[in-house]
């Protein structure tokens, strides 16, 4: 069966190492002329909404470009042309893409030069890192493109006034590169994994306003053969690098001002089970190894806006209640993390949901002042 690496947001200068049982993840954000929003880890991308150098905040590194005023324009709501993605940058594409617009967050669209910098990183990491993950490169290494993701996509020809990265890995137990026990490969197990975290799947769905994305997904040329029990596996290393952007002069996106949006939404299907690991933690109090949380259930509304969580409540189909940790919010988020993000919110379950479970969720809370209800339900996956 698979392992997984968790879902981190680390110091971009660190290299991580994947463990024998959970894949990793990053995420970060750099903002052109100005401090990054931090939204969450994996987006290493926007931190928060992509973690900005990955698991920390970032300024704009002497950048000199001049930001445009911070006004919105609505997110993408008609489906954008076939990409032409082929393989694992399309199933991962696929997923993203159908997560949030299914759930009301819109469309990103695929940007080639984004790709560029992405696959570049991959490649790097594969060349330099001993089954590790890292957001920075190191100058005069073997596929050395930049040393930080906006180093990198400048590279590749993108203007950028927000860019950010997430970085997944995972191992492949299928015994040929492709799939494996539960039918994914290892990047949609990455992806999934960078879901089920609270920093990195807010800056996924779209904390900080991106409009596009790059995909970068490789398995590593060495083959691993480890043993489960007594059955021998063959097993593959696989990187996946996503980088988002919103080109120089556009405006950031935003959900309406009278939208309430969540991930899981009502009908999402598939979803992990726990998660066993972020980095920062956004439990800091446990060891999410050894002690893990349900799969979060984010909240978001307009930029600009505040959104306060009043009660949730979840409850299995078979009528159990869910304990709920403190909800993670710009108030409540000791990482510092959302600080700067009051529309974002993250519901906790204590305890690992079941596979294969339906959830009915009921949440009430302040868009703004005004009050909202959100009832839904949600079924999680094999995966976790």
């Amino acid at each position: 069966m698979p392992h997984r690496t968790s879902p981190l947001s680390s110091l971009a200068s660190t290299a991580l190492p994947v463990s024998s049982i959970s894949p990793i993840s990053c995420v970060h954000q750099h903002t052109a002329g100005r401090l990054p929003t931090l939204l969450l880890p994996v987006l290493a991308m926007l931190l928060a909404a992509l973690l900005t150098a990955c698991g920390g905040g970032g300024g704009a590194g002497g950048d000199k470009k001049v930001p445009t005023p911070d006004s919105y324009v609505s997110i993408l709501s008609q489906q954008p042309p076939d990409p032409g993605y082929t393989g694992s940058e399309k199933a991962v594409y696929d997923l993203f893409n159908s997560e949030r617009a299914r759930c009301g967050f819109g469309y990103l669209t695929r940007n080639t030069k984004i790709d560029q910098a992405a696959l570049a990183h991959t490649r790097w990491q594969l060349l330099n890192l001993n089954r590790e993950i890292a957001h920075e490169e190191i100058s005069g290494t073997a596929g050395f493109t930049g040393v930080k993701v906006w180093d990198r996509v400048v590279v590749a020809g993108y203007d950028y006034r927000i860019v950010g990265e997430v970085i997944g890995a995972n191992y492949d137990y299928a015994g040929v590169a492709g799939g494996d026990a539960f039918g994914r490969d290892a990047s949609i197990e990455a992806a999934r994994g960078l879901l089920a975290a609270p920093y990195h799947a807010l800056g996924i769905l779209g904390q900080s306003g991106v409009a596009e994305m790059g995909i970068g997904f490789q398995y590593d040329s060495k083959l691993d053969v480890v043993n489960v029990g007594s059955t021998p596996l063959n097993r593959y290393f696989g990187v996946l690098t996503v980088n988002f952007g919103l080109p120089s002069g556009a405006q950031e996106q935003s959900l309406g001002a009278d939208v309430v949006a969540t991930y899981p939404c009502d009908g999402t299907r598939g979803v992990d089970y726990q998660l066993n690991g972020e980095r920062p933690n956004p439990v800091p109090s446990r060891d999410l190894v050894v002690n893990p949380i349900g799969h979060p259930i984010y909240v978001m509304v307009a930029q600009g806006h505040t959104l306060s969580i009043d009660n949730a409540s979840v409850r299995s189909a078979g009528g159990t209640n869910v304990t709920l940790l403190p909800t993670l919010n710009a108030t409540t988020d000791t990482n510092a993390k959302l600080t700067g993000s009051p529309h974002v919110a993250a519901i906790m379950p204590s305890a690992p949901l079941q596979p294969n479970t339906s959830y009915a969720v009921l949440i009430t809370g302040k868009n703004n002042g005004t009050p909202f209800t959100r009832q839904f339900s949600f079924t999680t996956g094999a995966g976790g």
